[in-house]
């Protein structure tokens, strides 16, 4: 599995990124809100090399916040996530089902 961290909440960031997974038919197989953003996780053996280009691609070059220089998107190979129902700095991560 893969996890990307998304460390936003802006709904211009999110759209864009919905619409790149929607383009790819990349399908997360989990979607969790965190205090800071989301974790949306994707099971990497239903990846193409096409679609992981696709991501890798607009991490570098389209995941930035307005300073131009931190990225509000990471793809990590390590797909530990905040559990759902946990607070995570007095946030109650939830289950998104509606991504």
């Amino acid at each position: 599995f893969k996890k990307l961290d998304i460390d936003t909440k802006d709904q211009v960031h999110i759209a864009t990124l919905k619409s790149l997974l929607k383009e790819n038919q990349i399908v997360p197989s989990l979607v969790t809100e965190t205090h800071g953003g989301y974790h949306v996780v994707l099971n990497s053996e239903k990846l193409t090399g096409v679609m992981q280009k696709n991501l890798h691609d607009f991490q570098l070059k389209k995941a930035f916040l307005d300073d131009g220089k931190e990225r509000w998107m990471t793809i990590e190979s390590n797909s530990m996530i905040a559990i759902p129902g946990t607070l995570q700095g007095g946030f109650p991560v939830r289950i998104v089902d509606d991504w």
